[in-house]
C-alpha cells in the first residue's frame, strides 16, 4: 500500500503544478462556487423522488469537497485572508449561509418526521400539558421552550427551518470571531465559509428544521471559552447546550483534563449541572402547583415519561446482536479514549504524542465501522424490518468510498506514529480529538441511528488544527451521512411495490369485540370509520370500578383477510395514536395477525407491540418481516387485529392510513449510474488529500535534512 501511495503522490505532481496557476484556480473556484448552489436549487424545486435525492447529494459532495480543496491551494500564502477576516467578508458568508438554507422555506418536503413531532408537542403544551409529566417528551427542556414559542407564534414547519437557519448563521459568525481572535493555519480561515456551504447542515437546518444548531452554537462557544481558560463561563454554556441536546454533557469529563486544579473542576461540574437542571424549573412549576411533586425529566409513578428513558432506555430494548456489536465497538473505542487521556494526564503541560495518534486511529476506526455498516445494511435481514430502507447500489457506493477515506485516516495516524520527528502536541488538541471521538461514539450508541447525529461532532472537530485529520473526517461524514438518514422517504416519493393492501378508504369488514366490559361501571363506546382515506378506530373508555383488578378489559378491532406470504414478504402498517388525556409514554396498542400453513396448522404474531409506539405522534411506518418464510412454502394470513390492552380511561383514537404487504428484496435500481458517481467522488477526495500536507505540529529536525539543505 505504501508503494501505491508513493506512486500516486509522485504522479500527482503534475496536478499540483496545474493548481499553482492562479488564473486556473480562480476560474475553477468561481465555477465550483456557483456549482454548490445548483444542487440546492434542484433539491428544493425538482427532487421529490428518492433517487434524484441520492444523485443530487452525491454530485453535491464532490463539488463541495473540490471547492474547499481548491480554496486551500489558492490560500496557501494567505492570499484571501484579508477577505475572509474582513467585516464585509463575514457579512457575505453569513448571507450565503442564510440564502442556502432559507431557499427551502415553503417546501412541502421534509425528509424527517421530527418537525411534525415538534408541532404535536407544541399543541399539547398550548393545551396546558407539561412535558415529562403529562406526555412523553424526548428532549431536554430548552428544546421544549423553543417549540412552545414557535407553536404560540407560527406553528408551521417553516418556523423551525427559519430558527435552525438563523442559529447556523450564528455559528458561522461565532467561527469567524474565533478565527479572528487567534492566529490559525490558512485552512482554518476557510472554516466559516466551509460551514456555510456544508451540505449536511443545509439539509438538516434548511429542509428538515432540526435543532442541532442551537445546541452546537452554545457547545462551540463553551468549548472555545474552556480552551481559553474561561472555565466557569464555558461550563455554563456547555450546561446550556446539554439542556438543548444532552450529548454536550458527556464532554465534561474530557474537558477536566485541561482544567488546572480539582477546585476548578468541581466548580465547572457544578456550574454545568446547575445550569442543566435549572432549565427544568419553568416546566416544573406548573406541575408542583397542581400538587404533583415530581421533577420533570424523571418518570412519573408507573410511567416512563422523562427524557432519561429516551436517552438510556433503549438499552433494555435492543436485541442481543445489536448489544454485542455495540459493546465491542464502544469498549474498543472507549479503551483507546481512556488510555490516550491517561497518557495526557501523565504529561499535562504539553500532552502526549502517542495519545494524539491513538485518538486519531480511534477516529478512523469508528468511521471505518460506520462505513462497513453503511455498506452492509441493505443486505442484512434487519433492513426489511424497520421503516427506512436503502438501495443496495447506493450503499455500495457510499460504503466503499467511506471505507477508503476512513482507511486513509487510519493510515495517516500510523504514519504520524512512525514519524519520530513530532515532539510536541498541544493538550487542547488531544482533548478536541477525544471529544470528537466521544460524540461519534454517542451517535452510534442509539437504538436507531440518523444522519443528523453527525452534526453532534462538528463543534470540537472544526477547532482541530491538524487539517488532514479535520477535513478527512469531514469528508467521511459527508459520504456516510445519507446511509442511515431519514425516516420519511415517503415524503420524497419512495413508494414500494405493494402486493396487498387495505387502504382504509372503506373500513367495511372491520368489526370489534369488547372483552370483560362488565368490569366498567358505564358503557365503553367503540366505533370505526373512515375520514378522508384514514381509518379511525375510536373508543371512549370510563374508569374501571375496581382499579386493583388483575383482569382488565380490552378492545379488539379485527378483519378477515386473505394474504399470501412468501419469500421476503413484509407486512407494513402506517398509523398513529391520539389519546386524551395524553399521559404516559407508551400507548397500549397491538397490531396482530393470524394465519395458516398449507398443512393446516395455525400461526400468529405481532406487527406492532405496545413497546414500540408513542402517544400523540404523527404517522409512523411499522414493518414486520417473515424471515422464517425464506425458501419455504408460503402461508396465508387469515385475519388482522388492532388491540387495546390494558385499557386506560379517556378518549382513544387509532388513525390508520394503510396496511399493506411488500416484497422485502434488496433494491437495485440504477447501479451503473450510482457507480459512475464514484468517479467525481474519488477525484474530489484525491484532490483534497493532495491539498492537505502533513500535520503542522512542532517537529525535531533530522540531521539528514540539515545536510540536504546545506547541499
Amino acid at each position: 500500500m505504501t508503494a501505491f501511495l508513493n506512486e500516486s503522490l509522485t504522479s500527482s505532481l503534475s496536478l499540483s503544478d496545474v493548481l499553482e496557476s492562479k488564473g486556473v484556480l480562480k476560474i475553477a473556484i468561481a465555477v465550483l462556487g456557483i456549482g454548490n448552489l445548483a444542487p440546492i436549487i434542484f433539491l428544493r424545486f425538482f427532487s421529490d423522488q428518492m433517487y434524484p435525492f441520492f444523485f443530487l447529494y452525491y454530485l453535491w459532495v464532490p463539488i463541495y469537497v473540490l471547492t474547499i480543496a481548491l480554496l486551500i491551494f489558492y490560500n496557501k500564502e494567505g492570499q484571501i485572508k484579508p477577505v475572509l477576516t474582513s467585516s464585509v467578508g463575514i457579512i457575505c458568508v453569513v448571507g450565503l449561509s442564510l440564502i442556502t438554507r432559507l431557499m427551502f422555506l415553503g417546501s412541502a418536503n421534509h425528509i424527517s418526521l421530527d418537525t411534525l413531532w415538534y408541532l404535536d408537542y407544541g399543541k399539547m403544551m398550548l393545551q396546558g400539558k407539561m412535558p415529562y409529566a403529562d406526555f412523553y417528551f424526548l428532549y431536554p427542556p430548552v428544546f421544549g421552550y423553543f417549540i412552545y414559542v414557535i407553536s404560540s407564534i407560527n406553528p408551521f414547519i417553516d418556523s423551525f427551518r427559519l430558527l435552525s437557519s438563523l442559529f447556523d448563521a450564528a455559528i458561522v459568525l461565532a467561527l469567524w470571531r474565533i478565527m479572528k481572535q487567534r492566529e490559525f493555519h490558512s485552512h482554518q480561515e476557510l472554516i466559516p465559509l466551509a460551514y456555510a456551504l456544508l451540505p449536511i447542515s443545509i439539509i438538516e437546518s434548511g429542509l428538515n428544521g432540526h435543532f442541532e444548531p442551537i445546541a452546537n452554537l452554545t457547545l462551540l462557544i463553551g468549548l472555545w471559552w474552556m480552551l481559553n481558560r474561561k472555565y466557569s463561563a464555558g461550563s455554563i454554556m456547555i450546561g446550556l447546550s446539554g439542556a438543548t441536546k444532552v450529548y454536550a454533557l458527556f464532554l465534561m469529563p474530557i474537558l477536566f483534563l485541561i482544567i488546572p486544579n480539582n477546585q476548578q473542576r468541581i466548580k465547572s461540574l457544578l456550574l454545568a449541572g446547575f445550569t442543566f437542571f435549572l432549565t427544568f424549573i419553568p416546566f416544573s412549576i406548573p406541575v408542583w402547583v397542581r400538587g404533583d411533586m415530581v421533577f420533570p425529566g424523571m418518570p412519573m409513578p408507573g410511567n416512563n415519561t422523562g427524557f432519561l428513558d429516551s436517552t438510556l432506555g433503549f438499552l433494555s430494548r435492543i436485541n442481543s446482536l445489536q448489544f454485542s456489536t455495540f459493546s465491542i465497538l464502544v469498549i474498543s473505542a472507549i479503551a483507546i479514549l481512556c488510555y490516550s487521556l491517561f497518557k495526557l494526564i501523565q504529561r499535562k503541560k504539553h500532552g502526549d504524542v502517542l495519545s494524539y495518534h491513538l485518538l486519531s486511529f480511534g477516529l478512523g476506526l469508528i468511521l471505518f465501522t460506520m462505513a462497513m455498516l453503511a455498506l452492509l445494511y441493505p443486505f442484512l435481514a434487519i433492513a426489511s424490518t424497520v421503516p427506512w430502507r436503502f438501495p443496495g447500489d447506493v450503499a455500495l457506493l457510499k460504503g466503499s468510498i467511506a471505507i477508503v477515506v476512513s482507511l486513509l485516516i487510519i493510515y495517516s495516524s500510523i504514519l504520524q506514529f512512525k514519524d519520530k520527528t513530532i515532539v510536541k502536541v498541544d493538550s487542547k488538541q488531544i482533548v478536541l480529538v477525544g471529544s470528537t471521538l466521544m460524540l461519534l461514539i454517542l451517535s452510534l450508541v442509539r437504538q436507531a441511528f440518523f444522519g443528523w447525529y453527525f452534526l453532534w461532532s462538528i463543534p470540537p472537530l472544526i477547532l482541530i488544527r491538524d487539517k488532514r485529520m479535520l477535513l478527512s473526517v469531514f469528508v467521511c461524514i459527508l459520504i456516510i451521512y445519507p446511509t442511515y438518514t431519514h425516516d420519511n422517504f415517503h415524503a420524497i416519493g419512495y413508494d414500494e411495490s405493494v402486493l396487498w393492501q387495505d387502504p382504509m378508504e372503506d373500513v367495511g369488514g372491520w368489526d370489534y369485540t369488547i372483552k370483560n366490559a362488565h368490569l366498567f361501571g358505564s358503557p365503553v363506546n367503540v366505533s370505526v370509520s373512515s375520514n378522508e382515506g384514514i381509518g379511525t378506530f375510536s373508543a371512549t373508555i370510563p374508569s374501571p370500578q375496581n382499579r386493583s383488578l388483575s383482569v382488565r378489559p380490552s378492545i379488539v378491532w379485527h378483519k378477515n383477510v386473505s394474504i399470501n406470504l412468501e419469500g421476503r414478504t413484509t407486512l407494513v402498517t402506517d398509523m398513529s395514536i391520539s389519546w386524551n388525556p395524553s399521559f404516559g409514554k407508551w400507548a397500549d396498542v397491538f397490531v396482530n395477525y393470524r394465519g395458516v400453513t398449507p398443512s393446516g396448522s395455525e400461526m400468529n404474531g405481532t406487527i406492532l407491540s405496545n413497546s414500540t409506539i408513542y402517544t400523540n405522534h404523527s404517522f409512523f411506518l411499522w414493518r414486520h418481516s417473515f424471515p422464517e418464510l425464506v425458501n419455504r412454502t408460503p402461508i396465508t394470513i387469515t385475519s388482522i387485529s388492532i388491540e387495546l390492552w390494558p385499557l386506560r380511561s379517556g378518549n382513544m383514537s387509532i388513525l390508520v392510513r394503510n396496511i399493506y404487504t411488500v416484497r422485502g428484496d434488496i433494491l437495485f435500481y440504477y447501479p451503473l449510474e450510482m457507480f459512475a458517481i464514484a468517479i467525481p467522488l474519488l477525484i474530489s477526495v484525491y484532490t483534497l488529500w493532495r491539498a492537505l500536507p502533513d500535520t503542522l505540529f512542532p517537529r525535531r529536525v533530522r540531521e539528514s535534512q540539515i545536510r540536504d539543505d546545506e547541499s
